[in-house]
């Protein structure tokens, strides 16, 4: 994948930035850390590990609400920056630091989906990946309800952007139960699921397009 903070476009797997972004963000995402995203996203994963849709739906509204508009409370860049590493202010693979490695959702996402992770790795790190998946999960439950067109501007179209959204989500909570049953094959799945519905969004939306 490209690096963030220039280009603001991914690669082959396009998890992140690219591939939502329109132009440019103005504000520092990681001088702030995206605290309010941050607490957003884990609210929203909890309540999707309990199967509480309509929970996470209503937390996921009121964070969109303020992604909207010309001069947004929350731009899209603190919400996708959560997918760097923990390192670079990211959301980190999972919630405790260092037990995954590469510890990002991005740079994860993307080994996941290359070859099934084995056997001994996957108990090791089963949990924080499934944590990891509902935290993908929250991402798309947030940016489906935070299109950032109000209509359709050529081939940019709101309802590509909420069905690859909802993919992402599906793609998260698919790698949360793979991870929490022990499936190596389900994770390569739902990891390949996400990248693909990334890359499809990613080639369309990036800002330069």
């Amino acid at each position: 994948m490209r690096g963030y903070a220039r280009s603001l476009v991914l690669g082959v797997a396009g998890l992140v930035l690219g591939a939502w972004l329109l132009a440019p963000s103005t504000r520092s995402t990681a001088a702030d850390g995206g605290k309010e995203v941050r607490e957003a996203i884990l609210k929203i994963a909890a309540s999707l590990e309990k199967g509480d849709k309509d929970g996470a739906k209503k937390e996921a509204a009121a964070l969109a609400k303020k992604m909207q508009g010309k001069k947004p409370e929350v731009e899209m860049e603190e919400l996708m920056h959560m997918f760097q590493l923990r390192s670079k202010k990211g959301l980190g693979a999972g919630t405790k630091a260092g037990a995954i490695m590469p510890d990002g959702i991005e740079k994860k996402i993307e080994i996941l989906a290359e070859k099934a992770i084995p056997a001994k790795q996957l108990d090791d790190e089963a949990k924080g990946l499934e944590e990891m998946g509902y935290h993908l999960a929250a991402i798309g439950e947030i940016a489906a309800l935070a299109v950032p067109i109000e209509k359709d501007m050529g081939k940019k179209k709101v309802k590509d952007w909420v069905k690859w959204s909802e993919d992402m989500k599906a793609a998260g909570v698919d790698l949360a139960a793979g991870a929490k049953g022990k499936k190596a094959d389900a994770i390569k799945t739902a990891a390949d699921k996400a990248n693909t519905s990334c890359t499809k969004c990613h080639d369309v939306f990036r800002y330069d397009n």
